[in-house]
């Protein structure tokens, strides 16, 4: 799956995005509208099989 890598502690763009989506806490994975917080292996591997 390609992904797009976002440095929060370096790029002043990428937190403005975490803030605007109501997330508070990394790591943040998305896809399309669809957020996982947090490492939850149950919950990242239903978003790669979706």
């Amino acid at each position: 799956m390609p992904f797009t890598e976002k440095d929060v502690s370096s790029d002043p763009a990428a937190i403005q995005d975490l803030i605007r989506a109501g997330v508070q806490s990394t790591p943040a994975i998305r896809k399309g509208e669809r957020w996982v917080i947090g490492f939850d292996q149950r919950e990242l591997l239903a978003l790669v099989e979706d």
